[in-house]
């Protein structure tokens, strides 16, 4: 049995035996000879002679012969314009690999994942034509360049786990299946997966994108997300853009900084999200306008403490859930419906039409401010009694739990709901909130018809017994007991009905 070697005694064999010395996690994974003074084989040496170039493509070909398991090039000095087969049957391994130029995987097929990470690349890492039957993987990646995948089919995923590129990331592949992660990643330009269709999760938390000046920043435009979509705590320094994106499930966007405009028109949220809260945008920080127009919104929206430059858009907007705005930082100005055309569900709008009204009057149109307040004490009852609108089928019912708490001493909660019944009939009904003042003069020009109608019907008021007063005056004296100025030279006639209007 050979005695078990500590490191520094398996370097020093390794170094009198001439095998090279490359150590990946204090382990040595290479058995290649050492080329004279390096340490190394030609495999993990930089700079080579012409002749030592030809054993390198030597050694790869040999590679791809023998190897059937796993392909091994951790730590490999690639030279520019590397050319690889069309095929790897196995799982290829990058891990810590450095190319001198491109990474270039076009039409190439892998049958299984391919690892690079921690790779340094010195220009572009391409991959497209042929699908990955496995995951791309980037993690803690340098590329001084940018990243392309247009590959028809990448059956893993993709992952960027703290990645470092200077340069583009576009990915354009329909098929991609798998979780699809830019987490904790430095991306100094943009990201482009516009018309990707993502099986699984698009994850970009913790990421910083745009370092470089005049970057673009983030282009969703028309993805298909079927898992979750997460920006917790991003920076992007340009702008995001998701429009008419479709995520089924739910979206994070907590803390999220654009230094730039938020696109979402004709977006679609949450469409099979089972989180009843499965959008949020709680204390995110938009750098310009937010719009949303054309939206839908099929579960709750949180926009708490979040906080917006310059304008908030929901035209022609759709919510199926609540929009929570507390807190939320109000815009100089903002784009909504008309309060009658917001599309909103009943008893689930107060918040939304809060924020309408703070934006108009902060834009100086205190009339749509006066409609968008009305909409809001409506909802703000509606949303106190979810009974009275869901159940005013049952009103029998409901009379006898009042009487119920009557005589079960209960008057406190009796006279509340017999305010909130005042309030549904005279202040929102009758006065609007007092934002529609063609509402109490048209109750008022009703009452005056009505009573004068009713006056001169029964011939209760005249000038004196026995000379009822005409149809003419009788609404005079609507008028005058309606406005408080007393009677004059028409009055109640001293009968039955007389007596009762005069009591009245």
């Amino acid at each position: 049995m050979m005695p078990i070697m500590n490191y520094d005694e398996e370097l020093a064999s390794r170094k009198d035996k001439g095998l090279c010395c490359y150590a990946h996690g204090r382990k040595f994974i290479c058995d290649y000879r050492a080329t004279d003074g390096t340490g190394f084989c030609v495999a993990h040496t930089e700079k080579r002679t012409p002749e030592e170039e030809k054993e390198f493509q030597r050694l790869l070909a040999d590679r791809f012969d023998t190897e059937t398991e796993r392909l091994n090039f951790c730590g490999w000095k690639f030279p520019a314009n590397v050319e690889f087969p069309h095929l790897f049957r196995t799982l290829a391994d990058f891990t810590k690999a450095k190319f001198a130029g491109n990474a270039d995987f076009r039409n190439v097929r892998f049958v299984g994942s391919v690892l690079l990470n921690g790779v340094e690349v010195n220009g572009y890492v391409h991959f497209g034509n042929e699908p990955v039957i496995g995951q791309i993987n980037l993690s803690f990646a340098i590329i001084y360049g940018g990243v392309s995948i247009s590959s028809p089919e990448v059956r893993e995923g993709i992952n960027c786990l703290g990645a470092t590129i200077q340069g583009d990331v576009h990915i354009l592949s329909q098929g991609l299946k798998g979780e699809i992660s830019f987490k904790s990643a430095t991306i100094q330009s943009g990201v482009s997966l516009e018309k990707c269709h993502i099986a699984g999760d698009l994850i970009f938390d913790h990421a910083d994108i745009g370092e470089r000046k005049g970057c673009w920043g983030i282009n969703l435009n028309n993805v298909h997300i079927k898992g979750r979509l997460s920006f917790r705590s991003t920076v992007v320094t340009g702008r995001l853009s998701m429009e008419s994106i479709i995520v089924d499930g739910p979206v994070c966007c907590e803390f999220l900084t654009t230094g730039k405009s938020l696109h979402c028109w004709n977006a679609k949220f949450g469409v099979r999200a089972m989180n009843p809260t499965s959008l949020s945008f709680y204390g995110a920080r938009i750098g310009d306008h937010a719009g949303f127009q054309g939206a839908e919104f099929h579960t709750d929206v949180d926009f708490r403490d979040a906080e917006i430059k310059t304008k908030l858009n929901f035209k022609n907007a759709l919510f199926k859930g609540r929009a929570d705005f507390e807190g939320t930082v109000i815009p100089p100005a903002g784009i909504f419906d008309p309060p009658g055309e917001i599309r909103v569900e009943p008893g689930k709008g107060m918040w939304l039409y809060r924020m309408a009204k703070q934006v108009y009057q902060n834009m100086g149109r205190y009339d749509e401010a006066g409609d968008y307040h009305y909409m809001e004490r409506c909802e703000a009852w509606q949303a106190r009694n979810r009974w009275w609108t869901r159940h005013i089928t049952n009103l029998f019912l409901k009379m006898r739990r009042w009487c119920h708490s009557v005589l079960g001493g209960r008057l406190q909660k009796c006279a509340k709901r017999v305010s909130d019944v005042f309030e549904l009939i005279v202040l929102r009904g009758i006065c609007g909130y007092f934002e529609k003042p063609w509402r109490i003069a048209g109750v008022g020009g009703a009452v005056i018809f009505i009573c004068g109608l009713v006056y001169w019907i029964f011939e209760s008021v005249g000038p004196a017994p026995g000379n009822p007063s005409t149809l003419l005056g009788a609404m005079y004296f609507s008028v005058v007991t309606f406005t408080t100025l007393g009677f004059g030279d028409i009055r109640p006639i001293e009968r039955y009905s007389g007596k009762l209007i005069a009591g009245s």
